[in-house]
């Protein structure tokens, strides 16, 4: 990996198919994650399409939580990505 990888921005998809081993994109995703040191960003209301993709599973959830933890969170203001 060079020095000055990309961010990755990570939107809800991506999120489901890490959870959801059987997600068509489970296995790319994974080793994605695994692989990349790039840092990885995801939204609150990525965070919370994805908490509902997986219908609300308490197990889906706490996997969820798990990869959340090693991102970061960031909420940019409507205003600044417009």
């Amino acid at each position: 990996m060079p020095a000055s990888s990309p961010t990755i921005i990570l939107d809800a998809g991506p999120l489901i198919a890490a959870v959801n081993r059987k997600d068509r994109e489970h296995a790319w995703i994974m080793r994605q994650l695994v692989q990349r040191r790039s840092p990885f960003i995801v939204t609150s209301a990525a965070v919370a399409e994805a908490t509902h993709g997986l219908n609300n599973d308490p197990v889906a959830v706490g996997l969820l939580r798990e990869w959340v933890q090693r991102m970061t969170v960031s909420d940019p203001s409507p205003v600044d990505v417009l």
